[in-house]
This record gives C-alpha cells, sequence and structure tokens, in this order.
C-alpha cells in the first residue's frame, strides 16, 4: 500500500510546463478517439477527469496511454468487404455501476454504448451518469445511483439519442438503418423494463431519462436484444479490461 507521503506525490499538482504537455497530449489523443480509436475511449475519459487540475498521478497515467499507444500504433479499424452492398448494423449498451472509485467521479455509474456497421466502429461513447435527489439536505448535483438496472435504464437512454441522431443522417444519405433499433445488452432487469414484461416495476424512482426509454418502446423505436457480457462491445467503454477480456472485444473493432 502507498504511504502517506506517496498519495501526497500522486496528488501534486503539475508544474506550468508539464500541464502544457499533458493538456496538449490529451487534445491528440482525443483526435485519435475521435477518428477511431475506440479502445481509447475509456482510457482517455478517466484521465481527462483531471484536466481542470492535473496531477503527477495523471500524468503518469497519461504515459502509460502512450506507451499502449506506441505499441498498437499498426492497428486500424476495419470492414470487411462487403460485396451485395447491405449493411449489418449492431448496437450496444452496457452501464457499470460504481465502478470508479475516483474523487472527481464520486461513485457514479459509467455508460458506453458503440455502434458498428459491417464491424466498422461508427459512432461509440463513454461518460458517467447520475441521478439528483430532490432534498434540501443535499446539494442539487449528480450523485450515484444504488440501482444496477437504472444505471443500465440511463445507459439505454444515452445511448439511444446518438443512435436516433445516427438513424437521421444514414436517411439523409439514402441508406436504409433498423427499425425498431435492436439495442444489445446484458442486464436482465434492462431488458424486462424494455420490454414491459413486469407487472409492476421497482424502478419508479427513475428521473426523465425512463420516460423517455419508455416512449422508445411504446412507440416501437427500440426493441431490446440479450448479448452475452464477454460479447458486448459495449464494455469497453464502461470498465477497464485486461488481458483476453480486452484484446477479444478490442479485435471486434480494430485489427492489425
Amino acid at each position: 500500500n502507498p504511504t502517506r507521503g506517496d498519495k501526497m506525490e500522486e496528488n501534486a499538482v503539475l508544474s506550468k510546463q508539464d500541464k502544457k504537455i499533458f493538456l496538449t497530449c490529451m487534445g491528440m489523443i482525443n483526435w485519435l478517439v475521435s477518428c477511431f480509436r475506440a479502445d481509447l475511449a475509456y482510457s482517455h475519459s478517466m484521465v481527462a477527469q483531471s484536466m481542470a487540475n492535473p496531477t503527477k498521478k495523471a500524468y503518469e497515467q497519461l504515459c502509460w496511454i502512450v506507451r499502449y499507444l506506441k505499441g498498437t500504433t499498426n492497428m486500424a479499424a476495419f470492414s470487411p468487404a462487403n460485396q451485395g452492398g447491405a449493411v449489418t448494423w449492431r448496437f450496444y449498451t452496457d452501464s457499470d455501476q460504481g465502478g470508479d472509485r475516483s474523487k472527481e467521479n464520486k461513485g457514479r455509474s459509467r455508460s458506453g454504448s458503440i455502434v458498428t456497421a459491417n464491424g466498422f466502429p461508427v459512432i461509440y461513447k463513454t461518460k458517467t451518469t447520475s441521478v439528483a435527489m430532490a432534498h434540501p439536505s443535499i446539494p442539487p448535483e449528480g450523485h450515484a445511483d444504488v440501482s444496477s438496472a437504472a444505471c443500465e435504464i440511463y445507459a439505454a437512454a444515452n445511448a439511444t439519442f446518438e443512435m436516433l441522431r445516427l438513424s437521421y443522417i444514414v436517411d439523409e444519405m439514402g441508406k436504409s438503418f433498423p427499425s425498431p433499433i435492436p439495442l444489445e445488452m446484458d442486464n436482465a432487469a434492462a431488458e424486462v423494463f424494455c420490454n414491459n414484461t413486469a407487472a409492476n416495476s421497482r424502478l419508479r424512482h427513475i428521473d426523465q431519462r425512463q420516460h423517455w426509454v419508455q416512449t422508445l418502446r411504446n412507440h416501437n423505436i427500440i426493441v431490446p436484444v440479450h448479448v452475452d457480457t464477454k460479447s458486448n462491445l459495449a464494455d469497453l467503454f464502461t470498465k477497464p479490461l485486461f488481458g483476453e477480456a480486452f484484446t477479444n472485444l478490442r479485435g471486434k473493432v480494430l485489427r492489425v
């Protein structure tokens, strides 16, 4: 375990010069994430939480990302040759409840989503998800949710914002887009909610995002599809993965 001195060193604020290097590198990695490096989205988002006041620990985390990039410069997004012209769309969503215990995140869940077209990552996103309690003693700020199902429904709501936006773009291009959207998820409670197969929902405390998902469900805009956790691409954007679990999912969107 690190000593108190080590922790103080990790939390030390960067010098003006190191902060400039840190922010410049983060901007470069953000460009890569925006283009095609979906595998960097989660790490970049986690380190970016410290951009307002970068510390030595955040700088070291950035160095690990740079080392990883140096070892994977030959990787690129891909799409297999498609002679028929048809596009195979896949839509994934996932959430991780309270996995991030960092000071900046305060235990809030993280949602992630990705859409692929013939295996190519078209859009993907990772962000923290939180709720707010209407109580005078609690500040009006986002905080952690106590329900994993609620977190998954929040994730589904966030995912559909991006997916509907994509559907408008694809429609303007004169291409076909799935309707309803088969949203792949690995949480049984969220599937039940999206399917409306539960007699009485225990998720009444969910805020407006619940009503958003209900609207999409009732108008046949989305339909939940179960996917095994090990095959859920959205896992890349919600939690730190290691070894084979990471390389297997990464191999579905990036190849040498």
